[in-house]
């Protein structure tokens, strides 16, 4: 299938590029590839008035839909607080009617009791964590934790860097039981750098664990092989829907998002969310 560029514009004025297939959002060698095209942004055109292709294509593939999202970002604007990223009600409803007609995941770094209370929805599953806390819909009640001889490691980790960053406005540091987010959003400049510093610190004398980074957050995680794209496929191999019989779109906005994109199967919609042009290192890769 020729490659056609794909972007749209919400009606919270975000804008999402989107590529049509396993992984070449983000230009990992893949099969077959297809994408949608709207309206200019740099390589990629914008893609909103596409809906309706869209919905022709997921008609067209007959085959198990299956929907995955990222929270902040995506289904919530980043907010200065994170602990206030409240869900508005309207994307609950949609979320709502989402569940009556497929399978909905939500894949996301807030821990599941977070996500849960945020949310308060208990008909699609959750991956919290970036997957290493994955939990089932009521219907089919199920919970994983892959990572849990990590826990006494990332709550030290923890202790170290709330002491640390003691005192400095503006830091806020997560509990989270799988991983260390230390937000930085709300820091003055300077403080923002001593945070980063301390917090790189801290990760050299955590053999166990890996630095990551997202937009205004640095995060300590189990150094384990798994991520929101392995909690992706998990969930997939869960419902019993193999990779020919499946439909996948996934929609998120950071580069821990990437990892779900990846693990994408073949023909499958991939969605990355932007609040203006395109990052440099996406748009390469994309373009590329």
């Amino acid at each position: 299938v020729p490659p056609i560029p794909f972007c749209c514009h919400s009606t919270a004025r975000l804008r999402i590029s989107a590529v049509h297939n396993t992984v070449h959002t983000f230009a990992i060698p893949s099969c077959a590839l297809s994408m949608f095209a709207m309206r200019s942004s740099g390589c990629l055109p914008s893609a909103f008035d596409s809906v309706e292709t869209i919905r022709d294509e997921v008609c067209r593939q007959k085959r198990r839909l299956f929907i995955f999202l990222d929270y902040d970002g995506t289904l919530t604007p980043i907010v200065p607080h994170p602990e206030r990223a409240y869900l508005p009600e309207d994307t609950r409803d949609i979320l709502e009617t989402l569940c009556s007609l497929c399978s909905v995941s939500i894949i996301t770094g807030r821990s599941i009791e977070q996500i849960r209370r945020f949310v308060y929805f208990e008909k699609l599953a959750y991956a919290a964590s970036h997957g290493f806390d994955i939990y089932g819909p009521l219907e089919d009640p199920f919970r994983l934790q892959p990572a849990q001889r990590f826990l006494s490691d990332v709550s030290a980790a923890r202790a170290t860097l709330q002491s640390a960053t003691k005192g400095m406005e503006g830091c806020l540091v997560e509990n989270n039981p799988f991983s260390v987010p230390v937000h930085f959003r709300n820091c003055s400049p300077e403080d923002a750098l001593q945070v980063q510093k301390i917090v790189k610190q801290v990760a050299s004398t955590c053999p166990k664990l890996e630095l990551r980074e997202g937009k205004k957050v640095l995060e300590l995680r189990p150094r384990f092989e798994w991520n929101k794209g392995e909690a992706l496929k998990w969930l997939r191999e869960h419902f019993g829907v193999p990779d020919e019989d499946s439909f996948c779109i996934f929609i998120g906005d950071d580069k821990t998002d990437e990892d779900a994109q990846k693990a994408l199967p073949p023909g499958s919609i991939g969605v990355v969310v932007t609040d203006g042009r395109l990052n440099k290192r996406v748009k390469k890769k994309i373009c590329n």
